[in-house]
């Protein structure tokens, strides 16, 4: 089961709730650098992580079945290539045919060549983001990702392609120890 690690930014900074995010990741670094950017940026976001497709399938099964006790995240942040058990790309094919879940907005991380990119594209995610990346670029994404989501009503987010080379941040380079 996913742990959940809270945002060090309140969502009254920003008058919105925080963005729930499940974060398919089974690296610790990449985890830490994705929550250290939303707390550097102040971007209100509410991690949970799971560390393989399995866990994240049980996650979210749970949350459809708890009935409001837990929500469904508002977005998914999967990482294609999780070292053992299932595929990246087998978890958005799940939540894509569950209808209870195929709303789900999904941003795919991958390293991979274009192949992967194509399919995660064609299966529907929303986003796609080429590893690696650097905190800069983490910190515009998510900032761009929690803009788009909080401007709309239906919290859906935009359909873009967008390779960490073609960011532009404006930010300076922050490093983790600052």
């Amino acid at each position: 089961m996913p742990h959940t690690k809270r945002s060090s930014t309140p969502a009254d900074a920003m008058n919105f709730r925080p963005l729930l995010v499940l974060h398919v990741e089974d690296n610790r670094d990449d985890q830490t650098l994705f929550q250290a950017a939303s707390a550097h940026a102040g971007i209100p976001i509410e991690w949970e992580v799971a560390h393989s497709v399995e866990a994240a399938i049980a996650h979210l099964e749970s949350c459809s079945a708890s009935l409001g006790k837990h929500r469904l995240p508002d977005l998914i942040l999967l990482d294609l290539h999780l070292r053992g058990g299932a595929h990246g790309l087998d978890l958005l094919r799940y939540v894509r045919a569950v209808p209870a879940l195929s709303h789900l907005p999904i941003v795919v991380l991958t390293g991979s060549p274009a192949k992967s990119l194509h399919e995660a594209n064609q299966l529907g995610a929303k986003l796609v983001l080429e590893k690696p990346c650097n905190l800069d670029q983490l910190i515009l994404t998510l900032a761009t990702l929690y803009r788009d989501w909080s401007n709309y009503p239906e919290h859906t987010l935009s359909s873009n392609i967008i390779p960490f080379s073609a960011l532009k941040p404006t930010l300076r380079s922050h490093s983790l120890s600052e």
